[in-house]
């Protein structure tokens, strides 16, 4: 796929879909590795345990970093419709 992101502002961008479909590649492709959030990552660094908890706990983990960083980007970018500031992608 070689589609390319408009970015006129702030937001944040999800990337869903089924296991091998290319998620985390768009993303790697497309996006700062500073801007990427990701399930799997967070899930690799949990302790090993229940697989329904660890998913829970992954997801939780995983909002709290994009909203934190969402929340940055007024400050970093000077006021918050400013054109091209960082866009987190959570996948």
């Amino acid at each position: 796929m070689d589609t390319a992101i408009n970015r006129p502002g702030p937001k944040l961008i999800l990337l869903i879909g089924p296991s091998g479909t290319g998620k985390t590649t768009y993303a790697q492709q497309h996006f700062n590795p500073e801007d990427i959030f990701s399930s799997d990552d967070i899930r690799d660094n949990l302790p090993s345990e229940y697989s329904k908890e660890k998913n829970k706990k992954a997801f939780l983990i995983l909002f709290r970093q994009a909203r934190e960083n969402i929340m940055r980007i007024p400050e970093q970018s000077g006021h918050p419709f400013q054109s091209n500031p960082a866009t987190p992608v959570v996948i």
